[in-house]
């Protein structure tokens, strides 16, 4: 006889083997970033816990941390900061705030542009338009569930505060479900949002800072004279 003779056996097998799957189309991150873009022009204020995680990659060493975090449009944020650090506050209202109430100090930029900590999150606040800041591409490392949209931001103007931004989405609400920022260094700076609220009616008394009078206030270092602010 020509050909191989199929035993039972074989033909067992071949019932039983799986289907070859069709190719997973790769994540349109044009599209992905324009639902993104849409979905916090049209966020007023945005409240949530949030867990940090900086990882200092010299040392290689993690330091954690949570709270929780308000944002209202235009440029208004406020980050409480619980355990396992000392109680402590970051506000910015035009001006930036760091204020440590247990050792009584507080620093104060009265010329504040964005850093690594509100570069992470820019876009809850209205600032700038995300492709024509970043060149955007897939994000194919560790960060979030698998079913998640993981976009790597690479900014197109170079700078001393970070080297990219890795935003993982939730591909049915196309909000921002972690931000991590990566500064020159290679240190990591991630941050985990739980239980989002959005356009809740965030009152501007939240970014009040009032200090007393007994507390040591110092200029930030590094940033400018406030009589030399226009």
């Amino acid at each position: 006889e020509v050909g191989e003779q199929v035993s039972a056996n074989d033909v067992r097998v071949a019932q039983v083997a799986p289907r070859a799957e069709p190719p997973v189309a790769a994540p349109d991150v044009n599209a992905i970033v324009d639902r993104l873009q849409k979905t916090y022009e049209s966020t007023t204020d945005f409240n949530a816990r949030f867990t940090q995680r900086y990882t200092m990659m010299v040392l290689k060493k993690t330091q954690p941390s949570s709270g929780t975090v308000v944002f209202a449009k235009p440029g208004k944020m406020r980050w409480d900061y619980a355990a396992p650090t000392k109680k402590s506050f970051i506000v910015a209202n035009g001006k930036l705030h760091v204020v440590q109430p247990e050792d009584n100090t507080a620093l104060i930029d009265h010329c504040f542009k964005e850093d690594g900590l509100t570069a992470s999150v820019s876009f809850l606040w209205g600032s700038g338009r995300i492709k024509e800041e970043f060149d955007v591409a897939p994000f194919t490392g560790t960060f979030g569930a698998k079913t998640d949209h993981h976009l790597l931001l690479v900014p197109k103007a170079k700078n001393s505060v970070f080297a990219k931004i890795i935003l993982v989405v939730d591909p049915v609400t196309s909000r921002v479900k972690q931000s991590i920022v990566v500064d020159p260094q290679g240190n990591v700076n991630q941050f985990i949002f739980e239980d989002a609220k959005f356009n809740s009616g965030v009152k501007d008394t939240r970014f009040n800072v009032e200090l007393p009078s007994s507390m040591a206030v110092s200029r930030m270092p590094g940033s400018c004279d406030p009589s030399s602010k226009r």
